[in-house]
């Protein structure tokens, strides 16, 4: 039997992870259910793959300053929680998916974004 050592995993936190670029591809770790990359001072892009976690119910990429690609539709079933504050470069808001039913907390401060789509 093959050994997935990912499909386990329910929170990858890497807060203040200065070097991080990039987010990791998520197609392996289907099961998570925390991630956390708050205070990534150097990351600017989110891998589309986040977009499939359907276990997730936090995402928290608040004070990541230089968070410019981020996936242009989410659909985390059961995501309530979006934590955006203060990824000033951030200047656009994905589709939201019609699964995204739990999503109860968006914080937005302190970003670029002028317009939320009607998906919202």
């Amino acid at each position: 039997m093959l050994y997935k050592p990912l499909e386990n995993l329910k929170i990858i936190n890497l807060t203040s992870s200065p070097h991080l670029k990039k987010t990791p591809d998520f197609t392996e770790a289907k099961n998570l259910e925390k991630v956390v990359f708050r205070s990534c001072t150097s990351l600017f892009e989110v891998h589309p793959s986040i977009s499939s976690l359907k276990n997730l119910v936090l995402l928290d990429l608040g004070y990541c300053r230089n968070l410019k690609i981020f996936p242009s539709k989410i659909g985390m079933k059961s995501l309530r929680t979006l934590k955006l504050s203060w990824c000033v470069n951030l200047d656009k808001f994905p589709e939201v998916s019609d699964v995204m039913q739990d999503l109860s907390e968006l914080y937005l401060d302190y970003t670029e974004i002028k317009e939320l789509p009607s998906s919202i």
